[in-house]
């Protein structure tokens, strides 16, 4: 069974639990961070650990890591800086 063993608020604080993590966001967001985002460690059955980020965006909540299938940090920063 995968399981997430960390996750960051906003590129800043690391957590074990959701709740805290979710108590964090919310404060943040409210603050009026500009990093809406999340990022999963998740550690796989095999040991290998892969990142999952959920970042809230003007194109909506968009998502990128390390999993198959899914565009990269650096795919994802690419296509950013080519729609601004």
């Amino acid at each position: 069974m995968a399981k997430a063993e960390g996750i960051q608020v906003c590129g800043l604080n690391l957590y074990d639990k959701l709740y805290h993590a979710c108590q964090d966001y919310v404060k943040r967001v409210d603050e009026g961070i500009d990093r809406e985002k999340l990022n999963f460690a998740v550690k796989l059955d095999d040991g290998s650990t892969k990142h999952i980020t959920f970042r809230e965006t003007a194109n909506g909540i968009e998502v990128y890591g390390d999993f198959e299938g899914m565009p990269d940090m650096l795919e994802w920063a690419k296509r950013v800086s080519h729609d601004e």
